[in-house]
């Protein structure tokens, strides 16, 4: 529901949001997650992020087979770069502070690991330009753009 107001927000199906959780879940650490609940404990905020694998899978060509799979567990202790791939927070519960506590969270992973030297907030929609200024707020450098295209045909 955090993406809902974003043109771009595709909802996932069942079938794949099973298959998205059952298959990512595998490459998350719990430390790495955190949620936000408001006083009726339901859910209305969520930060995810992890150890980037992409340099272990671009170096198989998109080929699973063994030695991705070793190669990526050796990239999951080698890798210097967090991915934050997932952040949202209900609209109703916008500039109350949330954004704040799950960035401070986020601080607090990067330094009890201090292995991660770098970090990239991945799938950021560019015209998401409240999320961008907070980035930058926080000292973050854009150096890509997530967009969608599409044509009627």
């Amino acid at each position: 529901k955090s993406f809902e107001n974003n043109w771009e927000y595709f909802p996932l199906s069942d079938k794949e949001f099973t298959f998205m959780v059952d298959n990512v879940i595998k490459m998350v650490l719990p430390k790495m997650v955190k949620f936000i609940e408001n006083d009726k404990d339901e859910l209305v905020g969520f930060l995810l992020a992890f150890p980037d694998l992409s340099e272990a899978m671009q170096r198989h060509n998109g080929n699973i087979n063994p030695a991705l799979l070793l190669d990526i567990l050796i990239a999951f202790k080698r890798t210097d770069t967090l991915a934050l791939n997932g952040f949202g927070i209900l609209s109703e519960y916008h500039q109350k502070g949330g954004d704040a506590l799950l960035m401070t969270e986020m601080h607090g992973i990067v330094h009890q690991n201090p292995i991660f030297i770098h970090g990239e907030a991945t799938q950021m929609a560019e015209t998401a330009l409240k999320m961008q200024a907070e980035m930058v707020t926080l000292g973050l450098k854009a150096t890509k753009r997530h967009r969608v295209f599409s044509k009627s045909i």
